[in-house]
């Protein structure tokens, strides 16, 4: 009887490895909207969106489906009579991921890593044109003040690729 109970509880476990990929997938849709300096949406500007896991173009407002990655991702737009914009989108870790360390082990967390489902973007990215340098954060409006200071300052400790 222990047997088959501890060949069920690992059969549970390797099923349930790589349970963010399962249960939230590999992709998620993003809308982008651009605006002014004084907020005012700019329609019809071409985003050229890209991360460790693709390239995609969007133009505003409008929504794309995108890979999630462990990286940033960086959305160059342009129209013409536009300043051309850069903007970086961070790209944060899910609170289900925690959960995978109790039902999936290290295994499940490996594959959720890899495959990109532990981490997601903001769903709504709003870029403001001819502002730089700038950092979208989690809540998908452009960091400011001390938070964007930390983020540039991290952004110039990473490692050179």
């Amino acid at each position: 009887m222990k047997k088959f109970v501890m060949s069920v509880a690992l059969g549970v476990l390797a099923l349930a490895s790589g349970c963010a990929t399962v249960t939230s997938g590999t992709t998620q849709s993003v809308s982008v909207d651009t605006v002014n300096a004084d907020g005012v949406s700019v329609a019809g500007v071409v985003c050229k969106i890209g991360n460790g896991k693709g390239n995609w173009v969007v133009t505003t407002p409008g929504s794309i489906t995108i890979n999630k990655a462990y990286g940033d991702a960086t959305a160059s737009c342009e129209k013409a009579g536009e300043p051309t914009t850069t903007a970086q989108v961070q790209s944060q870790t899910k609170a289900y991921t925690f959960g995978n360390v109790l039902v999936g082990g290290l295994i499940g967390i490996g594959v959720d890593a890899m495959s990109g489902a532990t981490w997601a973007y903001p769903e709504l990215w709003k870029i403001v044109l001819g502002m730089t340098p700038q950092i979208i954060g989690g809540d998908g409006k452009p960091l400011t003040g001390e938070p964007l200071e930390r983020a540039l300052k991290a952004k110039s400790e990473e490692p050179k690729k």
